[in-house]
């Protein structure tokens, strides 16, 4: 037997050996901690409540108040990223005063948007779609007939990548079609 083999025997024996002895044991350098003499009931105690949050569906005020600050700030922060809810919408949604919103939103130090400009579309009927309301044209178009209602839009007015995503968003949902004519 040559001296690698020797040594690799023995390195396998003693790795066995160690773990053999390493089962059923509650600690494996002789120092045992408090936490080791407690009972399943008592280790249970110890986490923390667990609370679970649905980012994608509205939210009342008063499920809201309920939550650690760590998750309102998730589901606001989510809010703003994912729809560019301004606090005026985000107050709306839990029907209560813009200021208490942008209290709410200092307290929790989330930097808030600059002042000015306008939402855009896509961002307004991503916001109705959450929310699950319908947009003021899809009412209409649902009581007349779809080629009278639908108003036209022109390239000065909206962009190709807006109408693009607006209809990606809301075509699944409401069968939103997108028709191009173009006058030369």
């Amino acid at each position: 037997m040559t001296d690698e083999v020797y040594t690799l025997n023995t390195t396998n024996k003693d790795r066995a050996r160690t773990a053999r002895g390493a089962h059923n044991k509650v600690t494996h350098s002789g120092c045992k901690l408090p936490s080791d003499y407690l009972t399943a009931a008592e280790k249970k105690k110890l986490n923390g409540p667990v609370t679970s949050i649905k980012t994608n569906a509205p939210m009342t005020w008063e499920t809201y108040k309920t939550l650690p600050d760590s998750s309102r700030r998730f589901y606001i922060e989510g809010l703003r990223q994912k729809y560019s809810a301004r606090d005026a919408w985000i107050a709306e949604m839990f029907g209560i005063a813009d200021c208490t919103m942008t209290h709410e939103r200092e307290r929790l130090g989330i930097p808030g948007y600059p002042k000015g400009g306008r939402a855009k579309m896509m961002d307004v009927l991503a916001w109705k779609t959450f929310l699950g309301e319908k947009a003021e044209d899809e009412t209409v178009a649902e009581t007349q007939a779809v080629e009278e209602t639908v108003p036209s839009v022109t390239l000065e007015s909206v962009s190709w990548a807006d109408l693009f995503a607006v209809a990606k968003l809301l075509g699944e949902r409401y069968g939103v079609r997108v028709r191009v004519e173009v006058d030369t």
